[in-house]
């Protein structure tokens, strides 16, 4: 399953942690362990430096994907996505099971 993760980090905390050494130190520490298939850093709503990734790992890793991110005041959301391919296949299991009905 793939998770779509979006950290954010408000402006002020995310300023510090970066002065401080911190902000670097957690981002890399968080894409060195669970190696995302993809990962973009920007800003959004204002807020400090947030990541989202999309990963294959499975949703049970949340508390340990917290647990890395630990070293700066952020705000975690989740959401399971899907590619081209999962839709596809997704879809295709509705529709089969729809005609069984």
């Amino acid at each position: 399953m793939r998770m779509y993760l979006s950290v954010q980090i408000p402006t002020v905390a995310g300023n510090e942690s970066i002065k401080k050494g911190v902000l670097p130190q957690v981002m890399n520490r968080f894409v060195e362990t669970y190696k995302p298939e993809a990962a973009y850093f920007m800003t959004k709503d204002g807020t400090g430096a947030p990541i989202s990734t999309s990963t294959s790992r499975t949703s049970r890793d949340a508390r340990d994907r917290r647990a890395v991110l630990l070293g700066a005041q952020r705000q975690i959301t989740y959401c399971p996505v899907m590619n081209a391919d999962d839709l596809k296949k997704g879809l295709e299991s509705l529709m089969a099971a729809g005609a069984t009905r």
